[in-house]
């Protein structure tokens, strides 16, 4: 089973500002597009950023997902990959003297502690009952008692 287009569209509609305002990416532009991922048929959801401009395009596969909720919660997975974009910058910084074999390590590694990370989170997530719905409910309770973002610590950043 599918999800159909509209009802897709819906449901990131519906729950995508929250969803940023409750991850504190309002400083992001957040573009998603529904369709097809890659030609293997195997990924959900891509995210593709850009750390300097703090943009991203998501792109969700509504063909692969059997209901909405399963939408949002790719929204989610893809989401949480924002919020370690800057390692992006680190890695590029890192690679680029590097010889092409190099480079593709590099890039390898990367991108298995970036699934393995945003996994881990979204489990301690899931656990404690945080799905998609759940943070763009809290992220618009947020937002209307004006209590986010939480004003800054007085004092040096460490």
């Amino acid at each position: 089973m599918t999800v159909h287009p509209i009802a897709a569209r819906a449901r990131v509609d519906d729950i995508l500002s929250d969803m940023i305002h409750a991850m504190r990416l309002d400083h992001w532009r957040v573009d998603v597009e529904l369709g097809a991922v890659d030609d293997s048929g195997h990924l959900l959801g891509e995210g593709v950023s850009d750390p300097r401009s703090r943009h991203v395009i998501i792109t969700i596969d509504s063909d692969l997902h059997d209901n909405v909720k399963e939408i949002g919660n790719t929204l989610r997975h893809e989401l949480l990959h924002v919020l370690h974009a800057s390692f992006q910058t680190y890695r590029r910084a890192c690679s680029h003297g590097l010889k092409r074999r190099e480079d593709d390590i590099v890039e390898e590694v990367y991108q298995l502690a970036s699934e393995e990370t945003v996994m881990g989170i979204e489990a301690m997530l899931d656990a404690i009952g945080l799905d998609a719905e759940t943070l763009a409910v809290k992220g618009a309770v947020l937002r209307s008692a004006r209590r986010w973002p939480p004003r800054q610590r007085e004092g040096k950043a460490s």
